[in-house]
């Protein structure tokens, strides 16, 4: 339904895991993706939507024919930003959106803006369909879960799950476009940089005995 609406044609732009598994199939790599019930959908901009006005985010879900319901905000008076269907294991659609023109706060996330400055088309697929989507460009996925793997409040699993992303990353990005990992590092945010480094020395020793290329590339962004 998003793709249906147009809403990656105007901006839209798919981040997290299903994204970093879109990633991995753009740059032919064979690695293992990660398995989540989570969509984290994003954008830096007033979307221009192809929704009859006065629509919300809620109605068009609905269209797809799932009962998906809002999840309440922290505190319970904040509006939500995020939708899931009923059950503990079930799907859940997050927007990393600021502002209200879907009818529907968002997360806010830090770097953002960086993220998806550059975004590519590429596609998801799934067992039924190929959709169309944009994603952040491999190199600046890869530097923000760095920093992402640093400023995270949450446990050790997803810490390691990011250093792991992005190092898969570096490597398939210095393999196919040598050079991109430093050039977009020299435009990552001063205020995230520090952060970044460190994980990027802890993330260049995942790629000590198997790519030395995109090891350099880390530690180059280490310092």
């Amino acid at each position: 339904m998003l793709f249906n609406h147009a809403l990656f044609k105007a901006g839209l732009t798919l981040v997290g895991s299903h994204a970093y598994g879109a990633l991995l199939n753009e740059l032919g790599v064979a690695a293992p993706a990660y398995r989540t019930q989570d969509l984290d959908l994003a954008r830096a901009q007033p979307l221009a939507i192809a929704m009859a006005p006065g629509s919300e985010f809620t109605a068009l879900l609905a269209e797809s024919g799932l009962q998906f319901v809002p999840v309440p905000g922290i505190p319970p008076s904040k509006p939500s930003a995020s939708f899931k269907l009923p059950g503990a294991e079930q799907l859940m659609v997050d927007l990393l959106v600021p502002g209200r023109e879907l009818g529907a706060y968002a997360q806010a996330i830090p770097l953002l803006e960086f993220l998806i400055a550059e975004p590519i088309d590429a596609v998801v697929l799934s067992p039924n369909h190929v959709v169309p989507v944009r994603l952040p460009s491999p190199e600046r996925f890869a530097l923000h879960k760095l920093y992402s793997s640093e400023s995270r409040r949450s446990g050790a699993g997803k810490v390691a799950k990011d250093r792991e992303q992005a190092a898969v990353l570096a490597a398939a990005v210095e393999q196919e476009m040598p050079g991109r990992l430093r050039a977009a590092w020299n435009e990552f945010p001063r205020g995230g940089r520090s952060a970044a480094a460190r994980a990027a020395r802890v993330a260049a020793k995942l790629l000590s005995h198997s790519h030395p290329e995109g090891e350099a590339a880390l530690r180059a962004v280490a310092g």
